[in-house]
């Protein structure tokens, strides 16, 4: 059984394998970013100690903690092309 790979030049791993590396850490960089940057935002406003800063945040947190990641990715995949008008591509 012999394998072909002469389809794997520099000019493919350049197009595929390294814009999607670098697609991935830019990915990565700014869900970190935002995460981090709105968990920040959703604990100083619990712990805030005004009813009008910490329900909102306390029931946002509770919500996105009884959602499975599951659905969330399902949601992302099917609604958020519908609200842009345009598929989610890299």
């Amino acid at each position: 059984m012999n394998l072909d790979f002469s389809f794997f030049t520099w000019e493919f791993f350049r197009q595929f394998v390294l814009n999607g590396l670098w697609f991935s850490i830019t990915l990565t960089v700014a869900a970190t970013v935002g995460g981090v940057v709105l968990g920040t935002v959703l604990a100083l406003m619990r712990l805030s100690g005004r009813p009008g800063l910490a329900l909102p945040a306390a029931a946002y947190v509770n919500l996105m903690r009884s959602i499975p990641l599951v659905m969330v990715i399902l949601w992302f995949f099917l609604l958020v092309p519908l609200l842009i008008g345009r598929p989610v591509a890299a």
